[in-house]
């Protein structure tokens, strides 16, 4: 039971956590200049990809395969 529920926190995170890049996304094309940092392509990479991360494992704790 408590896999289950740390599954579903874990997709609670990832949910949050794409919530958070799309925000952040669409700031940048909103007001972005030039002293936009260069970095942020990367910054928003590594957090779908720690969403995307976030989900698979809560998926794999709900369905026990971990």
């Amino acid at each position: 039971m408590a896999e289950q529920i740390t599954g579903i926190i874990l997709i609670l995170i990832s949910f949050w956590e794409f919530y958070s890049v799309r925000g952040v996304f669409l700031n940048s094309k909103r007001h972005g200049t030039k002293s936009t940092s260069h970095f942020l392509p990367a910054a928003l990479w590594s957090g779908i990809v720690f969403g995307v991360a976030m989900l698979g494992f809560g998926m794999a704790l709900i369905f026990k395969q971990i």
